[in-house]
Formats: structure tokens, C-alpha cells, sequence
């Protein structure tokens, strides 16, 4: 069963999102491809090597269609099949309003082709495609800037998944009135950024067993708005 664990600042997250956030000190990449099977097609990734560990990185993976045009305010569909797909670099922001005062601009453009995430696990997924892996928990990241900014592309979880020995997956969704106009109509029905979590959560539960993952331990990490 899905536990969802609301989390608020304090020492404990503090340290967490520091170790999310850490800007690849002790990391090295590896050319090594590294590919998975899910619901939605194979998968390639790369290896990485945190602190001397080996952890694996599957970045910009789609869990929901484009909201460009008529999908704009609707409820997000899931992520269409694909023969393969690289997941090696990250996806872009979702469309938000601009970054409060000292923020550093984001790294990509928005899009309105973003709802994506990205998973780092210390299981070699091709590995225990041969064998019994023992699956790990799994830590859900929610970005948090009063439901109005944020990108999932912020967050290193390399170091986490590598420290703690879970898989971590930090999802984009929705923002600002992309993700909360409610016109009390099917096509923009309202809270649809909460309809995208849950979309996301969908993947992972059907998807992160393919990533050493157990579907049944998965914890909410959130901060700020996240955390509610």
C-alpha cells in the first residue's frame, strides 16, 4: 500500500534536500548505457559513480502526454508507447510564473511537454533482470514554491539513492494556473497538478520494479507546498 508521509522543514529534510540538491561533487559519469524495460518501451540510462558507488540515472522519463492546446487545463493522459528512448539528460521546467528573488534561472526552457521524471537507483537494473534483486524502498520527491515554481531538474537524488540505498524519483507537474484554474468544466476541472502526481504515482507503481524499486514501500518526501 502507497504510505504518503508529510514532511516539513526542519534538521531532518533540511539534510535531504541538500543531499538532493548537491551539484555533482564526487560524482563521475560513466559511458556505460545502461537499459531498462517498462510498461511504456525500453528505457537507456547511463551509470554513475557517487562516492565510489555505482548508481544508475534514468532522467527525463515521460509519465503523461503533452498539456499543450486542449489538454492545456485537462486531466494529463499517460505517457504513449515508445520503441526506445534515451532518458540521459533532463526534461524541461513546466510553464510557471517568474522565479522569486535570488533564485538562479532554470537550466532549460519550460514546456508544456513536462511532465516527466527522473530515478536514480543503486540496483544495476539489467543485472537483476537475470537474478533476484532484493527490491529497496522508494522516495518520492515533491518540489514545493507555493504551488507556483519549481523543477524536478533542481534535484540530484544520485547521492541520495547512493547514501541511503533507496531508488529515488522526483516527478514534474503542473504549476500556478496550469495546474489549479478550475473553470468548473471538464476541460479545466481544477487541481489538475494533483491529478498529474497521481499519474506519476501510477507509473512508479507499475514501472519500479524494472529499477530494483518496491511498489509497496514508497515514501512522499515533500517541502514547502509539496509537503501538503
Amino acid at each position: 500500500m502507497l504510505r504518503r508521509k508529510m514532511a516539513f522543514f526542519g534538521p531532518t529534510l533540511a539534510f535531504l534536500v541538500l543531499a538532493l540538491a548537491v551539484i555533482s561533487l564526487g560524482i563521475l559519469f560513466s559511458a556505460r548505457a545502461i537499459t531498462v524495460t517498462t510498461a511504456q518501451g525500453p528505457l537507456q540510462g547511463r551509470q554513475l559513480d557517487v562516492m565510489g558507488r555505482r548508481v544508475f540515472a534514468f532522467l527525463g522519463v515521460p509519465y503523461g502526454q503533452s498539456t499543450a492546446g486542449r489538454s492545456r487545463f485537462a486531466p494529463a493522459l499517460r505517457a504513449l508507447h515508445w520503441e526506445k528512448k534515451l532518458a540521459v539528460s533532463l526534461g524541461p521546467p513546466c510553464p510557471q510564473g517568474a522565479l522569486p528573488a535570488g533564485f538562479e534561472p532554470f537550466e532549460m526552457e519550460p514546456s508544456e511537454d513536462c511532465l516527466h521524471l527522473n530515478v536514480w537507483t543503486p540496483h544495476q537494473p539489467d543485472k537483476c533482470k537475470m537474478t533476484q534483486c532484493p527490491l529497496l524502498p522508494v522516495l518520492v520527491l515533491l518540489y514545493g514554491r507555493d504551488l507556483e515554481n519549481g523543477w524536478n531538474g533542481a534535484y540530484d537524488g544520485s547521492m541520495l539513492a547512493s547514501m541511503g540505498d533507496v531508488v529515488v524519483v522526483v516527478p514534474n507537474f503542473r504549476l500556478g494556473v496550469f495546474g489549479f484554474l478550475n473553470a468548473a468544466s471538464s476541460d479545466a476541472p481544477g487541481n489538475v497538478a494533483l491529478l498529474d502526481q497521481a499519474l506519476a504515482f501510477h507509473w512508479i507503481k507499475e514501472n519500479i520494479a524494472s529499477f530494483g524499486g518496491n511498489s509497496s514501500e514508497v515514501t512522499l518526501l515533500g517541502h514547502g507546498s509539496g509537503a501538503t
